[in-house]
């Protein structure tokens, strides 16, 4: 893999297209001031629950804390000294990447604002719609 000395790597996600450029300049900004990998994240709004059992025998739990919980979006920006230590670019879901990045490095969760919310379908094409009228 070739790399530049001293840059960060950014990872945006596709599917959170309307991420504002100015927060992907702060979260390269913060990953160089942390050293640590910066993941823009969202607050959890939705009811979560704990299920026991599989099918049939599935049952609703515990309503999870949400302020314990964000979801994550983009970017993902991995410091200089991090990217030093990759063989080759990372890549997959988001989530799982930030998992396998907590387990070597220190991670620092950046509030995306709200037009950096990740898409799943139509319906969260129609809030971003409205969002990006604003």
């Amino acid at each position: 893999m070739v790399r530049e000395e001293n840059i960060p790597l950014a990872l945006h996600d596709p599917l959170c297209p309307l991420t504002p450029v100015a927060f992907l300049a702060e979260a390269i900004e913060c990953a160089g001031a942390h050293a640590s990998v910066v993941v823009g994240v969202r607050p959890v709004t939705d009811t979560v629950k704990v299920v026991t059992g599989h099918g049939m025998q599935a049952r609703l739990g515990d309503t999870l804390d949400r302020s314990e919980l964000v979801e994550v979006t983009s970017p993902i920006v991995l410091p200089p000294a991090v990217v030093a230590d990759l063989t080759e670019i990372p890549a997959g879901d988001f989530a799982d990447l930030v998992d396998r990045c907590r387990r070597r490095w220190p991670v620092t969760m950046l509030v995306a604002p709200a037009a950096g919310r990740r898409v799943y379908d139509r319906e969260d094409l129609a809030v971003l719609g409205a969002l990006a009228s604003d």
